[in-house]
């Protein structure tokens, strides 16, 4: 539910405000010997070759104590989520009771557990995630919230939608830009940041006038826009012809105001064929850019956005996407994408071209040069085919191939996050006859790059025992990867990873993840535990 769009131009926007905050005192006795928050508490760390400063929170502690830290970590976690299962479950028999009595509706079979709360549904997650440095005492500790629920559904003439998240440094061990585990987050001196995606109210007739949108929403038409506003959509005419105009205040959490920042445009649709469609869309962004420790800087974009696409018969589809910005070309996209169930088999391709530099635009048009600064042009193709086979004993085996190429127009652009690759990847799959019981992958992977050529290889195992339970171990790797929340490059990463999720019923679940992650020379362990809940 957090879109990757909006997750990378949100911390695109808080890389400018890294180091620019002013850093604000922790609370009173909140210190290297704070009990157990000296667990977490994220000292300079030593230089690398440099003395350990064992026994203190900035080095290296004995084992006893790093293991006694992990401990407390994972038991905290544990009982969070097993407080907020509880909670949930008594808030969730207290409505169901109130709609079990007289006079309410009651679910499925009169069942309270069932009852329907006018309409009302949603998703309530909470996870605890700490991280630390192998070996060390230098770590973060972080709880992460959301809750999402709808209100009616697209058969109703009225309806809504709300999805709000938050994230909590529940330690303060990452407050300082310097440190390891500094996210965009952090951004915010009180540790705690809260946001809320979208929040809107949808009204439906039977006129021309389909769909009226109101409130803060995203927009996804080859091109995301978040914003709020108001959004007029059509009801499809002749060759299945609709047409939307939308408009508003475009949502930038990182910036100090959102003054002089408005966006509008229209686009349409239409049907002309058996499983085609043609799509068109203009919009004009004007930004009037505040952010924290910056002058105010003013951009105007418009962008322009053509598309056709059609399904192939029974078996493939494909698309071709142009979008301009600014009177030039912003990039291409063309794919193509074919399956055959009876045949168990499947092949796609994609190519994307980008052939201008991308660089100052407005912050809705820069989701992704606002984190890697300049995007130089280039182009990409991605590969891939997959066979399966039924063994005597009922078993099926994939195999699978992939492939990736990533090639710079100029040599001489290469630098971070501009990377000229090629991967070829050669995997194997397996499944049980219930497939839901055991499957297993295991992959081999090539990479070539200008820094040099890499051989490695991915492997996961998959076991449910039960309905309830599914646990799951592996590990994969990434000659690049780019971390958005710590606004960073990171090269060479091999990740091992445990998960397991437990399902305390139809609409409660207990999740558990811990993984091992290497990259520069370090072993940073993440867990994450967390708790969810429908209702």
């Amino acid at each position: 539910m957090w879109p990757f769009h909006w997750e990378l131009r949100d911390m695109a926007q808080s890389r400018i405000r890294l180091g620019k905050r002013q850093e604000r005192p922790g609370p009173p006795g909140v210190g290297a010997a704070s009990g157990s928050l000296a667990c977490a508490r994220n000292q300079e760390r030593p230089a690398r070759n440099g003395p350990a400063l064992r026994g203190s929170t900035g080095g290296l502690a004995p084992a006893s104590r790093r293991a006694s830290c992990r401990f407390t970590r994972l038991w905290r976690a544990l009982a969070l989520c097993s407080l907020t299962i509880a909670s949930l479950t008594h808030a969730r028999n207290g409505l169901a009771l109130q709609a079990s009595e007289p006079g309410r509706n009651h679910g499925v079979a009169g069942r309270p557990d069932e009852a329907d709360v006018a309409g009302l549904s949603g998703i309530f997650s909470l996870d605890y995630v700490p991280r630390w440095l192998d070996g060390t005492l230098i770590g973060d500790e972080d709880i992460y919230a959301s809750l999402l629920f709808d209100l009616g559904d697209s058969r109703d003439r009225w309806s809504g939608s709300l999805y709000w998240r938050g994230v909590k440094d529940i330690d303060g061990a990452s407050g300082s830009a310097s440190s390891r585990f500094y996210s965009a987050y952090d951004a915010y001196g009180d540790g705690w940041f809260s946001e809320l995606l979208y929040a809107y109210a949808d009204v439906r007739s039977d006129g021309l006038l389909n769909r009226t949108r109101v409130g803060r929403q995203y927009l996804y038409q080859g091109q995301p826009f978040h914003f709020d506003g108001l959004r007029l959509q059509t009801r499809r005419g002749t060759h299945g012809l609709r047409a939307s105009v939308f408009g508003g205040v475009p949502v930038h959490y990182f910036e100090e105001s959102n003054g002089g920042d408005w966006l509008a445009g229209f686009g349409l649709e239409m049907r002309p064929w058996q499983g085609g469609k043609v799509r068109a869309l203009y919009a004009h962004v004007a930004d009037d850019a505040r952010f924290v420790g910056l002058p105010a800087a003013s951009e105007a974009d418009d962008m322009l956005l053509l598309s056709v696409g059609s399904r192939l018969g029974d078996w493939g589809s494909a698309l071709i996407r142009y979008t301009a910005l600014d009177a030039g070309t912003r990039d291409v996209l063309v794919r193509a994408q074919a399956s055959a169930e009876e045949i168990d088999t499947s092949v796609s391709l994609t190519y994307y071209a980008q052939p201008r530099t991308l660089a100052e635009f407005t912050t809705d048009m820069s989701l992704y040069n606002l984190v890697e600064g300049a995007s130089h042009p280039y182009d990409r193709l991605n590969l891939s085919a997959s066979k399966g086979f039924r063994t005597g004993g009922g078993w099926r085996v994939a195999v699978e191939a992939r492939g990736a190429a990533r090639r710079l127009r100029d040599a001489a652009d290469e630098g971070e996050y501009n990377r000229d690759y090629a991967l070829v990847w050669l995997g194997v799959g397996l499944e049980a006859p219930d497939r839901r019981k055991l499957s297993a992958e295991l992959g081999r992977a090539w990479w070539w790059s200008s820094g040099g050529d890499v051989t490695a290889f991915d492997a996961e195992l998959r076991w449910r025992p039960n309905e309830k339970v599914r646990v799951g171990v592996g590990t994969s790797y990434s000659l690049y990867r780019y971390d958005v929340f710590s606004l960073s490059e990171q090269t060479d990463v091999r990740e091992t990873f445990l998960k397991v999720l437990w399902r305390h019923s139809e609409r409660m679940e207990l999740k558990l993840r811990w993984a091992f992650e290497s990259y520069g020379g370090d072993l940073i362990h993440k867990v994450g535990v967390g708790c969810s809940a429908k209702f």
